[in-house]
C-alpha cells in the first residue's frame, strides 16, 4: 500500500481491467483490503494504523517537494492513486474513531492545498495538450477517465475529499447501520437511527468538518463561475462535489450549532435559483432535502420553506425524478407545519393547474387570478412555451398526487375532486 502511488506499470493487455487507471485501482483495492482487515481483527489495528499514516505522510512529503521540475507524469500516478485512497477511506470510515477521522481529514487538507491543486491541473493540462508519445500513455488514461464523467484533476480530488467528509459527519449522526442503508438525509428526515447526543471531544471535531465542507462550497462556486473554461463533464461533477460538501454542512447544522444554518440556506437559495445546477440530480436531491430538514428547526419560517418549493416545482421545470424528491421534500415541510397548510399547498397547485398561464401562477409568491379554461380543452405541444407549460403541469400533478397520498388527510379529498376535473383533457 504504502508503494501503490510509485509502481511502474509496463503496457499490458492485463491492465485493461485494472479501471479506471491501475494506480486507482491497486491503492484502492489494497487500502479497503488492509482497512478491512484491521477493523474486523483488533490485534492488528496498530499495524494497520501505521500503514495507513505512511502513506499519508509519503504523500504529503512529495507534495511539500513539489517544483516545476517535477515529471507529470509522476503527479498524475499519485493523484490517481490518492483518489483510490479517499475513496476506500470513505467506505471504511468507520475503521477510524471520530478522533482518529478529524486527524486523517486535517492530513489530507494539508495535502490538498491550493498550491498542489494547481500544479495537479497545470500537470493534467500539459498531458492533455502533449502531443509527444512520452506522455501518450497518460493521454490515453485522461481521456477514459473524461469518458466516464470524472475528469481527474483537483476537482476529482476534492469529490473524493468531500466524499470523505460525508463518511465522517454521517457516522456522527447516525449508528453505522443506519448510515450504510442509505443516504444520511433520508436518515435524518425518517428520525430513525440519529444520534442526538455527542461527547466533548466530538464538539471540536464536527467544527472543523463543517469549516471544510463550507469551504469545499466555497471552491466550487468559484471554479464554475465561467463556463467557457470548464468542461461538461467537469461541471457536472463540480455539481456533484458541491452535493457532498452542502451534505456534510447539513450533517455539521443537525450535530453543533458550530455549523450555521442561516450560511447554509443561503447556498441553497442561490443553488436552487439555478435551472443549470438543479439539473445535477445528485445536487437537487441535496438541496431540496437539506431544506426539508431545515424547516424542521424553523417551524416560524415555514411559509418562507413551502414558497421555495412550490417556485421551484413551478418555475424551475425540474426532471420527472427531482420533481419526485421535491414533492416528497415539500410532504415532509408540511407534515412539521401548522395543519392548513397543506390545503393551501393543494389550493395553490389546483390554482396553476386551471391557470392558462402556469408559468405565471406564483409570480411574487402570490396566487394570481384564476385564468379559467374550457372543459376538455386539449394542450398542443406544437411550440416550446406549450411544451413546456405541459412540463409544468405534469409536475404539479404529481405534487399534488404525492403530497395528497403522504398527508392522508380526509380534507384532501374536497380539494383534489374539482383540482383533477380542471387540467388540460390531453393529460387524462
Amino acid at each position: 500500500m504504502i508503494e501503490s502511488s510509485n509502481q511502474q506499470f509496463a503496457p499490458s493487455p492485463f491492465l485493461r481491467d485494472a479501471e479506471p487507471s491501475p494506480w486507482e485501482c491497486l491503492t484502492s483495492s489494497v487500502a479497503t483490503a488492509v482497512l478491512s482487515i484491521g477493523l474486523n481483527f483488533f490485534q492488528l489495528r496498530p499495524r494497520v494504523v501505521d500503514t495507513v499514516m505512511k502513506y499519508v505522510r509519503q504523500v504529503l512529503a512529495f507534495c511539500e517537494s513539489m517544483d516545476g521540475e517535477d515529471d507529470v507524469t509522476d503527479i498524475a500516478r499519485l493523484v490517481a492513486s490518492l483518489i483510490g485512497f479517499l475513496d476506500s477511506c470513505s467506505k471504511v470510515a468507520n475503521f477510524w474513531t471520530p478522533i482518529e477521522r478529524a486527524g486523517l481529514v486535517e492530513h489530507v487538507q494539508q495535502i490538498l492545498s491550493d498550491g498542489f491543486l494547481m500544479d495537479v491541473d497545470a500537470a493534467f493540462d500539459r498531458i492533455r495538450n502533449s502531443q509527444g508519445k512520452e506522455m501518450g500513455r497518460w493521454r490515453q488514461y485522461a481521456r477514459h477517465y473524461d469518458s466516464l464523467g470524472r475528469p481527474i484533476g483537483a476537482m476529482l480530488l476534492q469529490h473524493g475529499f468531500m466524499k470523505l467528509l460525508i463518511a465522517s459527519t454521517s457516522l456522527l449522526v447516525a449508528n453505522s447501520a443506519a448510515f450504510y442503508d442509505g443516504d444520511t438525509l433520508d436518515v435524518i428526515m425518517d428520525g430513525h437511527g440519529v444520534i442526538t447526543s455527542l461527547t466533548s471531544e466530538d464538539f471540536g471535531t464536527v467544527e472543523l468538518l463543517s469549516d471544510l465542507a463550507a469551504a469545499g462550497v466555497i471552491a466550487v462556486d468559484e471554479s464554475t463561475t465561467d463556463p467557457e473554461i470548464i468542461t461538461l463533464a467537469g461541471q457536472q461533477l463540480a455539481y456533484t462535489t458541491k452535493a457532498h460538501a452542502l451534505s456534510a454542512y447539513c450533517n455539521s447544522v443537525v450535530l453543533s450549532s458550530s455549523a450555521d444554518p442561516n450560511a447554509l440556506l443561503k447556498w441553497l437559495q442561490a443553488t436552487i435559483a439555478d435551472p443549470v445546477q438543479m439539473s445535477n440530480l445528485a445536487l437537487a436531491n441535496a438541496v431540496l432535502k437539506t431544506l426539508a430538514i431545515l424547516s424542521k428547526d424553523d417551524a416560524n419560517s415555514s411559509n418562507g420553506f413551502i414558497s421555495i418549493m412550490h417556485r421551484f416545482i413551478v418555475e424551475g421545470t425540474p426532471s420527472h425524478e427531482v420533481v419526485k424528491v421535491a414533492a416528497k421534500c415539500l410532504s415532509y415541510i408540511l407534515h412539521h407545519s401548522p395543519q392548513d397548510a397543506t390545503i393551501t399547498t393543494l389550493n395553490t397547485m389546483g390554482h396553476v393547474l386551471s391557470s392558462v398561464n402556469p408559468e405565471r401562477a406564483l409570480k411574487a409568491e402570490t396566487l394570481q387570478p384564476f385564468e379559467q379554461q374550457a372543459m376538455g380543452s386539449t394542450l398542443s405541444l406544437v411550440s416550446n412555451s406549450e411544451e413546456f407549460r405541459f412540463n409544468i403541469y405534469c409536475n404539479v400533478i404529481e405534487t399534488i398526487v404525492r403530497v395528497s397520498s403522504n398527508c392522508k388527510d380526509s380534507k384532501v379529498g374536497c380539494i383534489l375532486s374539482p383540482s383533477i376535473e380542471i387540467y388540460p383533457a390531453d393529460l387524462t
